[in-house]
């Protein structure tokens, strides 16, 4: 997402890929699968490594020695005749049954990786967007890293560019023997397939017949290709492993309520602003403002959730806060819809993964909506970036769009946004979403917490111009404190029973 609960993601080289896997959450299609495996070969953990280390550790000894115990009990002069296979079977006290064990190693955890490299540019708010960056820069920094990749086709680094491992070279290609007619005919006809299946995976998920699709390059060194028009991004070539859905709107070829709900929306977030103080806590990023709406695990004492909101400042409106907050199920059915039109597979495991918890809406009264898919999404305002890192929500696919807005209105700018920068970047998948002279929506769809994002520097020659980013997600806290909601441990707890849902009727 675009900032929230998060993992620190250094930009790691190679191999590391293989620490990203995860897959979809209760979902039983194969044909959407989270994990990343350049390779192909399925992926290793040191975890697994070690578990089988103590497992070889603690296996008893086949040696075919008699117990001590056994010998100790027998007469001297009286030589045991019995096999040595019999006295393996039969030992004369139980000590002797229970070879010696060591006790399996437990598995620790792997320790919290450290923040990625910060030169000191990006140490703080507002950095300056560097022009080219230099191959020693770009060891230093994780976000110089990825300017320097998608510099690579300029001609200030053209002689620093890489070679890219993942072409196939000339040099290289072993001699192609002469075809039979037949065996061309099968060729022809073995592209054709491979063709329609990925056609198909790509209307699945998306729900376009023309998109472009976009295979991720795990190579440190490719070139980072920014996209300016809708496309899919696929794990393989043979298109089952699916990263990310990406549609662009235009303001051009909107209809008009379209863009008057778009418009609702942001005007709608940007006046909940008024009751919220920023979110402080948000890691990665290091410029730009953060909030939330809905619900998440509530901070105060013998409170089990609660809704968004400074009790200070609700006091010095209530009635613009309480009027505020009945349009929430409009923008709750609205951002439901916005993603559907994405990717209807995704959507419907988010849905499935909030019914199951039995969790309310955005709303801000604690009870059931049919029509609702979550509980709970973060927006960010006032040129936001954050480092890479990959989240650690509970959601089984994150939702984002990006609204091109004035900060202090959010009323739409539909010509000519005074922001430079600012691209989502998938660097782990060498692409990104380039936002660079549109004039329209973005919307993506994608696992959030298996694949590394994040926020370049942004700019702008106006203080009321911003380019909005709104995150769907469940913290994990949030969906625990929904669990226990559901199983009534609160009320199965003497100390906890009293414990409140702090809505809207107690501001």
């Amino acid at each position: 997402m675009i900032g929230n609960a998060h993992q620190w993601h250094p930009f790691q080289k190679g191999s590391d890929r293989l620490w990203m896997t995860s897959g979809v959450d209760g979902c039983d299609d194969e044909g959407v699968e989270e994990a990343v495996d350049p390779d192909g070969n399925g992926c290793s953990s040191s975890l697994s490594k070690l578990s089988d280390a103590s497992k070889s550790d603690a296996a008893p000894s086949k040696t075919p020695h008699k117990p001590a115990c056994k010998l100790a009990c027998k007469p001297a002069h009286k030589p045991a005749r019995k096999p040595a296979r019999k006295l393996a079977r039969k030992p004369a006290c139980k000590a002797a049954c229970k070879p010696a064990r060591s006790k399996p190693a437990k598995p620790k955890s792997s320790p919290c990786a450290p923040p990625p490299p910060t030169c000191h540019q990006h140490s703080h708010p507002n950095p300056p967007i560097p022009e080219a960056v230099s191959d020693a820069d770009r060891h230093s920094c994780a976000i110089c890293d990825v300017y320097w990749r998608i510099y690579l086709n300029n001609e200030l680094q053209t002689s620093q560019r890489p070679e890219n491992t993942q072409e196939q070279h000339a040099s290289a290609q072993p001699p192609v023997n002469q075809l039979t007619k037949k065996q061309e005919k099968q060729q022809k006809y073995n592209a054709k397939q491979r063709d329609k299946k990925r056609q198909e995976s790509n209307i699945k998920y998306s729900g376009e017949s023309r998109i472009r699709a976009h295979v991720s390059n795990s190579n440190p060194n490719a070139r980072i290709r920014l996209m300016r028009d809708l496309f899919i991004c696929w794990a393989d070539p043979s298109h089952h492993k699916l990263i990310a859905v990406i549609k662009f709107h235009p303001f051009s070829a909107m209809d008009p309520a379209l863009k008057a709900q778009y418009e609702f929306l942001s005007q709608h977030l940007i006046a909940q602003t008024q009751f919220q103080n920023a979110n402080k806590s948000n890691g990665p990023a290091y410029s730009g403002e953060m909030y939330s709406l809905g619900w998440q695990k509530a901070f105060e004492a013998n409170t089990k959730v609660g809704i968004q909101g400074i009790s200070d400042k609700v006091k010095q409106d209530q009635l613009g806060f309480e009027d505020l907050q009945t349009h929430v199920p409009t923008i709750n059915c609205f951002i439901g819809n916005r993603f559907q039109s994405v990717s209807q597979p995704l959507f419907h495991e988010v849905k499935k993964h909030h019914e199951e918890l039995k969790a309310p809406g955005l709303a801000p009264h604690f009870e059931r909506d049919p029509d609702s898919f979550t509980s709970h999404l973060s927006f960010t305002i006032g040129a936001f970036a954050n480092t890479p890192h990959m989240d650690t929500n509970a959601s089984p696919f994150s939702f984002v769009m990006w609204i091109p807005i004035k900060k202090n209105t959010g009323n739409l700018v539909e010509r000519n946004l005074q922001v430079k920068g600012g691209q989502f970047i998938f660097p782990d998948e060498s692409c990104g979403i380039d936002f660079t002279g549109f004039d329209g929506i973005v919307e993506c769809a994608w696992k959030a917490t298996s694949y590394s994002h994040f926020t370049l520097p942004s700019q702008t020659s106006s203080d009321q111009n911003t380019q909005m980013g709104l995150s769907v997600q469940l913290p994990k806290k949030t969906e625990r404190a929904f669990i226990n909601i559901r199983d009534k441990v609160y009320e199965k707890d003497p100390e906890k029973r009293k414990w409140i849902i702090r809505d809207i009727a107690l501001f």
